[in-house]
């Protein structure tokens, strides 16, 4: 947030028209720059204030947040249409949607999942920060309610906290924490490689880890939130807030191996017809040019 403050005031002072911010945690200050009469442009990126990880003191300062940046910038950009709704619904603001990008990969390096002991199709996979708002708890229940013989690998950075912790006296012998990897051949050797992918997070807009899934033409298995359900779509079964529920939708997809072919197929068609990199620049070079030309318009009136 400070480094937000700092950037904003700095960026205030130059002859610049246009200013795009990442996150609304330093909402508060963009009043800073339109009082110099500059344009802030805003991506929400999603629900932060619905982060169980945080103390409700935290939560209802991020509310707030949320609430300051609807009133107080030029341009909100929302990463999914379903976020979109929600600040239309609650603030009554034209907000624009622009997801992120991914790539297509159909081909790996198999050798970079033998060092951790797997073998093609043997695994599901699992990418995300370890806290209690990607429910991965329910997903090692879950999965160890669905008998299979498969194993689970999980993957994100550990800390240190009682959620993680309890993970590892959940977890089984079939479960493997994989720590944090940030080699992107080795995490899309991983994905293309995997069974299918499953999918906990349930607060935040379009996310990018789902979408490298679909761009590895993985099947998905996500929580279901209307987020998750606008990116993945038919390229994915939904599992409730309950393990049991979660279990079956991992036996029924081990059962039915159509299912799996057609689910990986139309994760490829999503990603290209969607979520390509051309399309998401040639989304903000629109917008950015759009507010390029009204400060012409406005130039040519003075």
């Amino acid at each position: 947030m400070l480094y937000d403050v700092f950037a904003l005031t700095w960026a205030s002072f130059l002859d610049i028209d246009t200013i795009y911010l990442m996150g609304y945690a330093a909402s508060l200050f963009c009043i800073i720059p339109r009082l110099f009469g500059k344009t802030v442009i805003i991506n929400v990126d999603g629900l932060e204030w619905k982060r169980r990880k945080f103390p409700r003191p935290i939560r209802h300062m991020l509310r707030l947040l949320e609430i300051i940046s609807a009133k107080v910038v030029n341009c909100t950009v929302c990463d999914s249409k379903s976020l979109q709704s929600y600040y239309k619904r609650n603030y009554g603001i034209e907000s624009t949607f622009i997801a992120y990008p991914t790539d297509i990969v159909q081909s790996s390096e198999r050798k970079l999942i033998e060092k951790f002991g797997l073998k093609k199709g043997q695994y599901f996979m699992m990418v995300a920060r370890v806290e209690p708002e990607n429910n991965i708890d329910l997903t090692i229940e879950g999965f160890k309610k669905s008998g299979s013989n498969k194993r689970l690998i999980i993957i994100g950075p550990l800390t240190n906290t009682r959620y993680v912790k309890r993970l590892f006296e959940i977890k089984d012998d079939r479960v493997m924490f994989l720590g944090g990897i940030y080699d992107r051949k080795t995490l899309e050797a991983l994905r293309v490689n995997c069974f299918a992918y499953i999918h906990g997070h349930e607060v935040g807009g379009t996310n990018p880890s789902l979408l490298d899934a679909l761009g590895c033409g993985n099947a998905v298995i996500a929580f279901d939130v209307p987020f998750n359900r606008e990116v993945a779509r038919d390229a994915g079964v939904y599992f409730e807030r309950d393990s049991n529920d979660l279990a079956e939708k991992i036996w029924n997809l081990e059962q039915h191996s159509d299912l799996l072919i057609s689910m990986r197929k139309r994760a490829l068609q999503i990603v290209k017809h969607d979520y390509t990199r051309e399309k998401i620049i040639n989304s903000y070079v629109s917008l950015f040019l759009n507010f390029k030309k009204r400060y012409e318009e406005v130039d040519k009136n003075s």
